[in-house]
């Protein structure tokens, strides 16, 4: 085929010049790594504010928690705080209430089709990417920055002129890492910190990521790190404005010597589940225990509501209300005919309309899936808060005491840091 000439009429019969015509169809539009990465993210925004805004307050109260940023920072410091929820929100935030399905996977599934190759390869490595924590090794201006992951122990080189003019040797920071163009790239969000900090920040993650595989079996540290991106935001704010302290992980590695914060508050998805569970719950906690039982089941169903994917999906609602009334019992020696209230096993599973071997099984079921042990100060009553060993056990510099015999201004760190419930003179 004769190659044709640039000011030749167009072969298309338009009349024009071919440079001016059909030329200019076939010159490939060259796009640089990092605009079609901004390109993206601008598409998942306007998507995201298209299928999914009314999550907006759930984001934002994911990524804060209590803390009111428009509080404590002034202009500069909501900016940039801005841009890391920006990138988290659209990057890393699950749109499922049920499972983890982060916005990009979203994007994903409705757009697949319309992509092209090179917008398909980015979305998957977003799919993929996670924050995680850093330090500078080394900084040439205006050359490279040498950085190594603290988590997974590898090091990179990032070709980045502006990043050499802001990071210092020994430096801490967490940051999305992405390939770009052939070189690493900071993605919007960064997470600086107080190099003191590197080895309680790492030990804050390794608790996090424990915890998080007894809830998913199997679980990597790059999956915890991809739906848990937002304790970064934590671990900043709580370090530039300090805040009450939480309660502190796993503080002597076991779960019997932490207390824990119930809450009532289901996904929207399971507020059906939820209402027809805690209504059988209600019922025979007030007519045949206590109203302390029933906000103990009321408050077990919404935890078993929070799991991804929850148990409470597949069953009948009155063998789970059954079950998690059961499992409360065991926790709390309902059927030892020296406690008050008492009722034995039949007669509970009878009063929920199952026999006494579905019971079980379903209380078995809540007790693995939250992790109930006899005495578990975080489900058990208040009337035997005071006898309960496990309530007061604290490791304090590996040994083990009883909270009961520290001074009360001991006591009173140990109750601001959610470790006992309450001042025991005060009670």
């Amino acid at each position: 085929m004769n190659q044709i000439g640039r000011n030749t009429l167009c072969p298309c019969g338009s009349g024009k010049k071919y440079k001016k015509c059909c030329f200019l169809r076939v010159i490939p539009t060259v796009r640089t790594e990092k605009e079609i990465f901004l390109n993206i993210l601008h598409s998942i925004q306007l998507f995201f504010e298209k299928k999914h805004y009314d999550l907006m307050p759930d984001a934002y109260e994911e990524f804060w928690g209590k803390f009111d940023p428009n509080e404590s920072m002034n202009e500069d410091e909501q900016s940039f705080s801005d841009t890391n929820f920006s990138t988290w929100l659209l990057i890393d935030y699950s749109v499922n209430e049920l499972e983890y399905e982060s916005l990009v996977d979203s994007y994903l599934k409705k757009k697949k089709k319309k992509l092209d190759d090179d917008e398909l390869k980015m979305l998957t490595m977003l799919e993929k990417s996670f924050v995680s924590l850093y330090e500078v090794k080394d900084v040439r201006p205006d050359e490279w920055v040498l950085l190594k992951d603290l988590l997974f122990g590898k090091e990179f080189f990032m070709n980045e002129k502006e990043a050499t003019h802001f990071l210092e040797k020994g430096e801490i920071f967490a940051a999305r890492l992405l390939k770009l163009d052939g070189t690493f790239f900071m993605a919007a969000e960064t997470y600086p910190y107080e190099k003191t900090l590197k080895k309680s920040i790492i030990s804050f993650i390794e608790d996090g990521y424990e915890f998080f595989q007894e809830e998913e079996p199997g679980a990597t540290l790059k999956d915890f790190l991809k739906q848990n991106s937002n304790i970064f935001n934590y671990l900043w704010y709580s370090s530039v404005f300090p805040q009450p302290e939480p309660k502190t992980l796993n503080i002597t590695k076991h779960i019997a010597t932490t207390t824990q914060t119930k809450s009532d508050k289901v996904p929207k998805k399971m507020l059906a589940i939820f209402d027809a569970i805690t209504k059988l719950t209600d019922d025979f906690c007030n007519e045949k225990l206590t109203e302390e039982y029933a906000q103990l089941a009321r408050f077990a169903t919404a935890a078993l509501c929070r799991k991804r994917p929850s148990p409470l999906l597949h069953g009948r609602t009155n063998s789970w209300a059954c079950g998690i009334v059961y499992a409360l019992g065991y926790v709390n020696f309902l059927f030892s005919q020296e406690e008050e209230p008492y009722i034995n096993a039949t007669d509970l599973c009878d009063g929920f309309s199952v026999t006494k071997n579905t019971g079980y099984a379903k209380s078995k079921a809540v007790r693995d899936a939250l992790k109930l042990t006899q005495l578990h100060p975080g489900w058990c009553l208040e009337s035997l808060m005071d006898d309960n060993p496990y309530t007061w056990l604290i490791k304090i510099n590996g040994f083990i005491v009883d909270a009961r015999s520290l001074s009360r201004e001991k006591q009173e760190i140990l109750l601001k840091k959610g470790l006992i419930p309450y001042i025991p003179d005060e009670k």
